[in-house]
Order: C-alpha cells, then sequence, then structure tokens
C-alpha cells in the first residue's frame, strides 16, 4: 500500500459525495481511504455503500459513550465499520484516528469538502519516487463550486487565457503546444491564494491584501526561482533511485538527475551542491506554506504527500485541544526538520471549497467565533516552541504574528466596543510580540514595524495611534482611486444624525442602471396622484428627462448618501446596499424584479449561481424591508423560504411594471413605440430575451458573448415580415453587434423598460428568464430555446418549477426548430391553449392594471 488518504467528516453530504467521487476517478490506484466519520448525525455506512465496491474505502465512526447501546442493539451498524467510542470530536481527532490506522508508506490528508483532479495522487507519488523525497506539495485553487461545475469551466477559461496570451505574443491558435496546467511555476496568480477579499470579521494574519505582495516575496529573495527545483530534462529511471538515501547508488542517482552537477569535481562537491539544493527546497516550502499565507487560517496539510515515517519518527500526532488551527504545530514540526527532503509539484491540482451558505453551514475556516483569538495566540505559542530559536520555521511564524499583529488584531483594539481587547487581549499580545526579532521586522514597512513594536511595548495608546494612522492613509488611497469611499464614510459617521424628510421618497432600479420597473410605475402613479405632496428622488447612473420633475442623483454620490440618510420612504427593486442603516420612522418597500423560476438566496444549494456570501448578505439585508412585494402566490412562497421573510409582510398585489399590459394607455402606446424604433406595423416582432449564464465570465469584467440562436440562419428562413428584437443582459450588451443583420434584428439590450417591448412584440422567445410570466400577461405566444436545459437547472442554478410541466409553449433545443415553431405558430397557440390557460390563473391572474395604485397608498399610509 503506498498512500493512507485520510478524510474526517462530520457533515455534509453531498460535499463528500463530490470529494469521493474525485477519488474514484483518479488515475493512481494503490491507495487506501480512512474516512474518520467525526460523530456523524446519519447512517454513514448507507452514505458510502454507493462508493464501497468502486473504492479501498475503510471507515471509522468516532461514537459517544452515551450513544453505544444503540450502536450494539443494532448489529448491522457494526458491519464494515471501525467503531471508535470516544467523546473527542473535531479534525484533529478525527486525523490523529487515520494516523493511527493508515498502512501506506506515505499519508495525505483530504478534507471531505474538497476535491482533487484526477491526476492529484499520481503526480504527487511519482514526483516522490523520482527522486526519494519526503514530502512533495501542489496547487490548491479555491472556489465556492462543486465539482462538476468548477471543472470545466476552469479548464474553458485556462484554455481561452493561454489562447489570448499567445495571441497577443502574435502566434495563431493551433500553432503551439499547450501544456501550461502541467508547469511547475510559481508564477500563477491562484497559486495558494485565497480569492475572497478581507473583511474585518476574517481572522486574518496577513493585514489588508495591499499590504502582503513584495514585503511576503522579500524574505527569499533570489531563492525562489526554478534552478532550486529538480531540473526534469534527465527523466530516466533507474533501480538505483530506490537504494538507501546515504547510500552511494542513490547518491549517483540524484547527480544523475541534476546536470549542473556535472561541471563539480569531486563528490564532496556534489554533496555539499546536493544539501544546498534541499536546503533551498525547504526554505522555498516553508515560505510557500507558512510565510506567504494571505490569511493564517490557510495555513494547512492539505495536498501535502508525506512520508509516514517522518510522521512516525517524530510522533506526531494532531493537537486535540485546537479547534481551528491544528494543522499549524504539525506542519511546522515537519517543515522544521532539516533532513527533510521536500519537493512542490504544481501539476497536481487541489479545489479548497468554501461553502456558500455561511449562516446554516459554514466550513471550519468561515465560522466566526470570539474564542478563536485565544486558540490562535495558543497555536502561535506552540509554533513558536516547535520551531526553536532559529531557523526558517521560526522566521515564518514570527512573520505571520507580526502580521496579524498589525493587522486584524489592532483594528479589532480600535474599532470593537469590547474592553478586552484593549486589556487582557492586548496584554496577551504584548507577550507574542516579545518573540519577534528586529531582524524579522526589518522586512516590514514601517508602520507596521512601529505597529508590532508598540504592542511589544505594551503601549495601548502608540499602538491605536498607528493603526489610526494606517486606516486614514487606506481611506485617503481610496479616495483617490474612488471618492465614493469618502462619501460612505460621511453617511456613516455624519449624516444618520440629521432629521428624516417626511415628504421625500427614494427610488432605485437595478443599482442605478435604469429608469424602470414596478419603481417607476409606483413613482408616476404617486406623482400623478398626489401633485406637489412629495419630494421623488431617482438614482440613475445616466441622465434623461424624468417626467413629473423627479431628481436625479447617481449611485454612491455625495447625495445618494444623503439622501440614503435622511429619506422616509424607499421603493427599491434590488437589495440596498450593505451599509444602509434603517431609521425611526423610516418605511422600505422592496419590489423585487420577477417571479422566480431560478431559485434564489436560501434556497440555493452549491450551485454556481450562488453567489458568494450571498446569504450572509440576504440575512443583513431582508430586516430592513417593511414589505416585500408579490405578483402571485407561487412568488410568495419562494420568497418565505429563499429571503427567510415574513409571509405577513409579503403583499400579493402583482407587479406595478405590468399594469402598462392591462391598460388602454398601453395599448395606444405601442404605435410609438415601435416609430421610435423604426418598426413599420407590417412587421411581425419576435423578442428574443435569453437570461444571464453565470458561467459566461472568464474574471472580473471579462465576459464573453457566444448567441447560440443562429440570427443568419433565422433572417435567411423567415424573410423581410419578421424583425427580432435583440435584448440580451446588460453586463454583455456592448459585445452585441447587429449592424449586418439590417432592418431584422434591432439592438434593444439598453432600452430601458422592457415592458415597452413586451407591448410590441407578438412572440416572446426566451430560455429562463423570468421575462416569461410577465409576457404571460398578454396571451401571446411564447417559444422556449432550452438548449442547455440540463446544465442550467442541474448545475448553474436550479429551479423552482419543472418546465417542461408548466410552461405554454413548446421547449426548443436548436435554431431550426425554433424557426419551424415560428412559422407554425398558430398550430402552436392551439396546442398549447389549455396550459396556457392555466399558467396565467396560477402566475399572471392577479395584475389587472391597478397593482402601482395598490402598492402606493400601502407605502404612503404606513407608519
Amino acid at each position: 500500500m503506498r498512500v493512507s488518504v485520510i478524510i474526517p467528516f462530520n457533515k455534509g453530504d453531498e460535499y463528500l459525495k463530490d470529494c469521493l467521487n474525485s477519488l474514484a476517478e483518479q488515475e493512481y490506484t494503490d491507495y487506501e481511504i480512512l474516512l474518520v466519520a467525526d460523530h456523524y448525525s446519519g447512517d454513514i455506512r448507507e452514505l458510502v455503500a454507493p462508493y464501497t465496491d468502486k473504492l479501498p474505502i475503510k471507515i471509522f465512526e468516532l461514537v459517544n459513550p452515551s450513544d453505544t447501546n444503540d450502536i450494539f442493539d443494532d448489529p448491522n451498524k457494526l458491519d464494515n465499520i471501525n467503531t471508535i467510542i470516544t467523546d473527542k470530536t473535531g479534525v484533529a481527532a478525527a486525523r490523529n484516528v487515520g494516523l493511527d490506522h493508515a498502512q501506506g508508506e506515505f499519508v495525505y490528508f483530504l478534507d471531505s469538502d474538497d476535491y482533487i483532479f484526477q491526476d492529484a495522487i499520481r503526480t504527487l507519488v511519482e514526483t516522490a519516487d523520482d527522486t526519494n523525497e519526503d514530502m512533495v506539495y501542489g496547487k490548491k485553487h479555491f472556489t465556492y463550486y462543486r465539482r462538476d461545475v468548477f471543472l470545466p469551466i476552469y479548464i474553458e477559461k485556462r484554455e481561452a487565457l493561454i489562447a489570448q496570451k499567445y495571441i497577443d505574443m502574435g502566434i495563431e491558435p493551433g500553432t503551439y503546444s499547450d501544456n501550461a496546467s502541467d508547469t511547475d511555476t510559481d508564477t500563477d496568480s491562484d497559486t495558494d491564494s485565497d480569492d475572497e477579499d478581507d473583511d474585518d470579521d476574517d481572522e486574518t494574519a496577513a493585514g489588508e491584501g495591499d499590504d502582503t505582495g513584495e514585503e511576503n516575496e522579500d524574505a527569499d529573495a533570489g531563492d525562489d526561482d526554478d534552478s532550486s527545483d529538480i531540473e526534469d530534462e534527465n527523466t530516466g529511471t533507474s533501480p538505483d533511485k530506490y537504494a538507501p538515501r546515504d547510500s552511494a547508488a542513490y547518491r549517483e542517482y540524484i547527480y544523475n538527475r541534476f546536470p549542473s552537477t556535472k561541471a563539480l569535481a569531486t563528490n564532496e562537491e556534489k554533496d555539499q551542491w546536493l544539501f544546498n539544493h534541499y536546503k533551498r527546497a525547504r526554505r522555498k516550502a516553508v515560505k510557500r506554506l507558512i510565510y506567504r499565507k494571505k490569511r493564517f487560517r490557510n495555513i494547512s496539510v492539505l495536498h501535502i504527500l508525506i512520508r509516514r515515517e517522518n510522521i512516525e519518527k517524530q510522533h506526531l500526532r494532531f493537537d486535540e485541544n485546537l479547534k481551528y488551527y491544528s494543522d499549524l504545530p504539525f506542519l511546522a514540526s515537519l517543515l522544521n526538520d532539516e533532513n527533510l527532503h521536500i519537493r512542490k509539484r504544481f501539476a497536481s491540482h487541489y479545489i479548497k471549497r468554501k461553502h456558500q451558505d455561511i449562516v446554516n453551514h459554514p466550513a471550519l475556516t468561515q465560522i466566526q467565533d470570539d474564542g478563536r483569538f485565544d486558540e490562535m495566540v495558543e497555536t502561535f505559542i506552540k509554533m513558536l516552541n516547535l520551531s526553536g530559536s532559529e531557523g526558517y520555521v521560526r522566521t515564518a511564524v514570527e512573520h505571520q504574528i507580526a502580521f496579524y499583529c498589525s493587522g486584524y488584531f489592532l483594528k479589532k483594539v480600535k474599532r470593537s466596543e469590547a474592553k478586552r481587547w484593549r486589556k487582557e487581549r492586548f496584554k496577551k499580545m504584548t507577550a507574542l510580540t516579545s518573540e519577534v526579532k528586529d531582524e524579522t521586522l526589518k522586512k516590514m514597512d514601517r508602520w507596521r514595524r512601529n505597529a508590532v513594536k508598540s504592542v511589544r511595548d505594551g503601549d495601548l495608546d502608540k499602538s491605536i495611534k498607528v493603526i489610526t494612522h494606517r486606516l486614514i492613509y487606506k481611506k485617503i488611497k481610496k479616495y483617490f482611486r474612488g471618492k465614493n469611499v469618502i462619501n460612505r464614510h460621511r453617511y456613516v459617521k455624519y449624516l444618520q444624525s440629521k432629521p428624516v424628510s417626511d415628504n421625500v421618497i427614494m427610488f432605485e432600479t437595478f443599482f442605478g442602471k435604469s429608469y424602470s420597473d414596478s419603481p417607476k410605475y409606483i413613482y408616476e402613479y404617486i406623482a400623478k396622484t398626489y401633485p406637489g405632496k412629495y419630494q421623488f428622488v431617482w438614482v440613475l447612473d445616466k441622465k434623461i428627462k424624468l417626467p413629473y420633475g423627479g431628481k436625479i442623483i447617481r449611485r454612491s454620490s455625495k447625495q445618494y448618501m444623503y439622501y440614503l440618510a435622511t429619506s422616509k420612504y424607499f421603493v427599491f427593486n434590488v437589495k440596498q446596499v450593505e451599509y444602509f442603516k434603517k431609521r425611526d420612522g423610516m418605511v422600505f418597500f422592496e419590489t423585487w424584479h420577477g417571479t422566480p423560476l431560478k431559485r434564489l438566496g436560501f434556497d440555493l444549494k452549491d450551485v454556481f449561481g450562488a453567489a458568494p456570501n450571498n446569504k450572509k448578505k440576504i440575512k443583513k439585508a431582508t430586516p430592513a424591508w417593511d414589505y416585500l412585494l408579490s405578483p402571485n402566490r407561487f412568488s410568495t412562497e419562494c420568497f418565505k423560504t429563499c429571503f427567510l421573510y415574513n409571509e405577513n409582510k409579503i403583499l400579493e398585489y402583482g407587479y406595478p411594471r405590468n399594469d402598462i399590459l392591462h391598460s388602454e394607455e398601453g395599448l395606444n402606446k405601442a404605435s410609438d413605440i415601435k416609430k421610435s424604433l423604426g418598426i413599420s406595423e407590417d412587421k411581425t416582432i419576435i423578442l428574443y430575451a435569453p437570461t444571464w449564464r453565470d458561467d459566461e465570465c472568464y474574471g472580473h469584467g471579462q465576459y464573453k458573448f457566444d448567441l447560440k440562436l443562429d440570427l443568419d440562419m433565422m433572417k435567411e428562413r423567415l424573410g423581410n415580415g419578421y424583425v427580432v428584437l435583440l435584448r440580451t443582459h446588460y453586463f454583455i450588451a456592448d459585445a452585441v453587434d447587429t449592424e449586418k443583420y439590417g432592418d431584422f434584428v434591432v439592438n434593444v439590450c439598453r432600452y430601458d423598460d422592457i415592458a415597452e417591448l413586451y407591448l410590441i412584440s407578438d412572440i416572446l422567445i426566451t430560455d429562463y428568464s423570468s421575462v416569461f410570466f410577465d409576457f404571460g400577461g398578454l396571451r401571446r405566444p411564447m417559444l422556449f430555446y432550452t438548449y442547455d436545459l440540463d446544465k442550467y437547472r442541474d448545475i448553474l442554478h436550479g429551479f423552482y418549477m419543472n418546465m417542461e410541466d408548466e410552461v405554454p409553449g413548446p421547449m426548443l433545443f436548436t435554431t431550426e426548430e425554433v424557426i419551424d415553431a415560428i412559422q407554425n405558430i398558430d398550430d402552436i397557440q392551439k396546442k398549447y391553449a389549455d396550459k396556457y390557460a392555466s399558467f396565467y390563473e396560477k402566475y399572471c391572474s392577479l395584475e389587472d392594471g391597478h397593482s402601482a395604485e395598490r402598492c402606493a397608498k400601502k407605502l404612503l399610509t404606513s407608519e
């Protein structure tokens, strides 16, 4: 048995399945899996049953002594499970059980909520065998997404970025060999880095992101190049590599693996070169695995292949008194061994998965616990004792102490209302920083040196002064990058003391992107019905001529902050900004922006569409909502669970944005809208409004545009009697080029009010957008172009309803099918008439042209 894979498991069934699936597809098979169920509340045998035939898995179950009677009364519970009676719990205890029973030559730690690439273990083992290494560490990526989402999207993005890189170099695609994913280069920006921004509530050892770059690199300047790694040109194998490490046969094999040694005259010189090589490799490992971590909590034993004899030689086990940081002393002990041979292999990939639902199911690193501080101090002390007074590990630990002290800790000292941060905890940090040498501090910025020294001296006032100056500097720096920072500061510190204006109503739709949706129609109803009684403020990032004299302000501007602090009424169709603080007397009316087909908020599991920290943001936002608007009973049931919102405050009034679809005013307006778009009355108008797909993004601000509907074919087959209104998501609106289609395609991506487009459209083509719930109120035909149904439903989002059973039109999968349906639209209408009637009754029947009136009266009579 070569490798023992140790997996602690407590909860998260779906995460574990992803983990085991990644093991089931490993290219390497000479391993055992030790799954340690740490007081798991379910039936671990049933959960793992689908994998027992295809994986060499051993199950160990930690069980409380009080539960032993139930277990022994049911013999089936003991079948294929090693039951360990203990009240010990936690990752450390579970891993120790794994170590006690491991049989492999190597040990590999894998968390139950993570997964690995299919060649991950093979690559590490082959690297270890190549030069008889004691430890081989690979590359970690961080994601919120499950395996079947992350892997194909990661590969696609990687290939696209590499292709673009070669194009920028003037090399045509197809003329180069893409081996980028198999290299050992250190330079990837995502190498061992957590891509989530630090916040003040995080336990971070490296302070702010802009302070963790070059100064971290400087510690081993000049030693972080590939020359310290094995030179892989000579990859021939020889039985001599398995000889004892101190034998002449093994040394000869190693010398042959390093062409650089051929220039050396004697074996003594070669031995010294080899000693220096492993010394550099160990220093690089310490630097990468401890020193350069931007977050103290990201230091871990994960994705490191460790020769088991090195663990047993030191009698190493994880400290079971540590809940959060048991990895650190274990790793520090290993790395402190000067005889340890270490190599990196970044062609081996590990996916560290962060949990999206940090409210109900946080990962261990995401748990907000005030007790972390004391454990962190205890862990630092243990690591200092383990590392001795000098050496690479000692320097790395001191470096982390200094960053934690000057970053997270001092911000807590300044900002927290709890006195313990300025009293007993400050004393603990004073004692801890006394272990940090001036030599370590020399490599840091001046402000950080001063911060650590002031804490080390026990000078509370000076410490607060240093961190205050630093925070002011950062705010000024952010101010020059964008004035919104100082505007927000004014809101938080000063504006909330100003009186609330009883006649001011603030409106915002889609984060200030447009004058549209339900807030638009509530505004127009109030302005017409109560002329001169209210002052209206609209958040818009563009200048338009508002009817009824409303005032336009830019989002995040100085005026925005003023009205955010002093308006009495708020009518928004999206979540408010996170720093909004609702004051006494304010009324917040949340209209939302659609009947939900796609799962939202707390109803989203770990699929691609679930935004990081979204549930935490929802939990913070919804208490400020006095009312939440619903267009139908179906939406009400969804909103109750996805927002965890009180049903008594949900108003089933219908959406005001659809009033125009049920009024004489709307019907009369249709001709004017066509005229403004240059469309003649005799054309059949097709509105194509596909939804946004979350995987259509390569990175921040890098969106791809891939229109699956073949407009060339439609133009050729349908002819001059048709016009297609193309409305994509605003993220890719600028990428849409329709000029080549002439009058056949009209680009309406930036047309503010989609309800006006419904009015003039004869046919709607969509997919998973909520537009079809609104368009259904017109009882006009709808076609559903769902070419990626399985992917979108099962991976990217998940649905509240079964589309195949409920949508009042055909689900089509090719452009040919779409064209055929358009050409036979009368037959389609007849075929789906009964289903359309049921659909209308369930989703559209509340809307009668008076939704804005109902909303306005509720808003203005609220106290």
